[in-house]
């Protein structure tokens, strides 16, 4: 049953249908009640996403982990109205426990017309040229905040990468010759950073 939504002149966010119309002609985030607009990728980001994305996918498809998406939008509805959003992201690739997923498909009748209402368990962002480090975050800190277990973020410029997770101060920093991992996600799952850099 859903709660009786409180009385209340202000309402943070928007419809998923607007967000859905809005986000097709200019794809945005809504980020702590603000719109961040998604900027184009440039090439190189988008073969370090390749070859990260190949190298998650082929593991937890093998293993039967779960699924990974590149660019998939999960959104955060309003807890009196599934058809609210109040929050929303579009990391560049996510993963989601295979159960997690189950459970979601499971139980949503209509997951396959709408962004996903779950958060991920595991976000990585490339980072581009053009992202401040304030800009990523913002993200880092939204994911974290509302139920992501660990986030990575690759620097393909400086080839170094930083691992988030909510019972960390500080994340975790790792060079070009670096390994990442998350054992309570991707058991023996093991992401050489030497082997994506093109």
């Amino acid at each position: 049953m859903i709660p009786e939504k409180p009385k209340s002149d202000v309402r943070v966010g928007m419809s998923l249908e607007d967000y859905m119309r809005e986000a097709n002609d200019n794809p945005f985030e809504i980020i702590n009640g603000e719109r961040v607009y998604k900027i184009p990728p440039m090439t190189l980001h988008t073969r370090i996403l390749k070859a990260v994305l190949f190298a998650l996918e082929s593991y937890v498809i093998h293993h039967r982990l779960g699924e990974s998406f590149p660019e998939m939008t999960y959104i955060l509805p309003e807890k009196y109205d599934s058809n609210w959003v109040t929050g929303s992201r579009v990391p560049d690739i996510v993963f989601y426990t295979r159960q997690r997923l189950e459970d979601y498909f499971n139980h949503s009748p209509d997951w396959d017309t709408r962004p996903m209402l779950i958060v991920p368990d595991l976000t990585i962002e490339i980072i581009s040229p053009n992202e401040s480090f304030s800009q990523i975050d913002v993200k880092v800190t939204h994911d974290l905040a509302n139920g992501v277990k660990a986030v990575w973020l690759i620097d393909p410029t400086r080839r170094k990468a930083w691992v988030y997770t909510p019972e960390g101060d500080s994340p975790v920093v790792f060079g070009a010759e670096g390994i990442l991992t998350k054992e309570t996600l991707l058991p023996n799952f093991k992401l050489e950073l030497a082997k994506i850099w093109v």
